[in-house]
């Protein structure tokens, strides 16, 4: 059976992979992010490999952008049944900094609150289709990886505990809510990060896998809490690290 799958920060990395992994499987698959030309270029190359996508463009931390968003989809008959709170942005900020308390509230703003208050928005959708929710956490919710990078390891900790209490909160309306925690997925970011060998070399040296994850490979997992096959986990937080969190 088809079901709509709403994906957050869509137009790139991990969010792509998400989007075309569901996509294959042939659900319709609904791509939110803020950059219009990238989330058009991501449903478009979906929609040219036989996929249902369609981009909508709106900041997930203007809570009346989504409302608006909400109320058309329902004037449309669309029922998302999948939320894959995908969104997230770092933005490094010593502690006592002067631009700590700005970032720190960016950060906040598109980590946590948005996943909040967008599974809320859609609890009574997502409880008609006895459907679930996925977050992408990360093993930052588990272990700090930099300096200058309180704001993500906390909104990321907070990700798996908000993950736990809907899981507890929303099963009796009969919806599943678990989360994805990625180490390290290579991205442009981490590209860059090869170019300075020490660095480079101490992200390596503690994942016993000795690579990074490929986007795809945060995809499957995700698919697997969203399926049938899943049907009776919810409030799990499960690591996808390449065995980071064992050492």
């Amino acid at each position: 059976m088809t079901r709509t799958v709403l994906i957050t920060g869509a137009a790139g990395g991990i969010g792509t992979a998400l989007a075309a992994s569901f996509a294959s499987a042939g659900d319709d698959v609904l791509l939110l992010d803020r950059d219009e030309a990238a989330v058009s270029a991501a449903a478009q190359t979906l929609q040219e490999q036989g996929g249902r996508a369609r981009p909508y463009v709106c900041d997930i931390t203007d809570d009346r952008s989504l409302g608006h968003l909400r109320a058309g989809w329902r004037s449309e008959g669309v029922r998302p049944a999948v939320l894959i709170n995908n969104a997230g942005i770092e933005m490094r900020a010593e502690t006592g900094s002067t631009d700590f308390l700005e970032r720190w509230r960016k950060v906040m703003a598109v980590n946590l609150d948005a996943a909040a208050f967008l599974t809320q928005l859609l609890i009574d959708d997502l409880a008609e289709a006895r459907g679930c929710v996925v977050n992408i956490a990360s093993i930052q919710s588990y272990a700090v990886l930099h300096t200058a990078n309180t704001a993500y390891a906390v909104s990321k900790a907070a990700i798996a505990q908000l993950t736990r209490a809907m899981a507890v909160e929303y099963a009796p309306r009969g919806v599943r809510v678990n989360a994805v925690a990625p180490g390290v997925v290579e991205t442009p970011m981490i590209r860059l990060a090869g170019q300075d060998p020490t660095r480079f070399s101490r992200f390596i040296d503690r994942i016993p896998m000795a690579r990074f994850a490929d986007p795809r490979e945060i995809a499957g997992p995700v698919r697997f809490l969203a399926s049938d096959g899943a049907s009776y986990i919810t409030g799990a937080v499960l690591p996808v690290d390449g065995g980071f969190l064992a050492m």
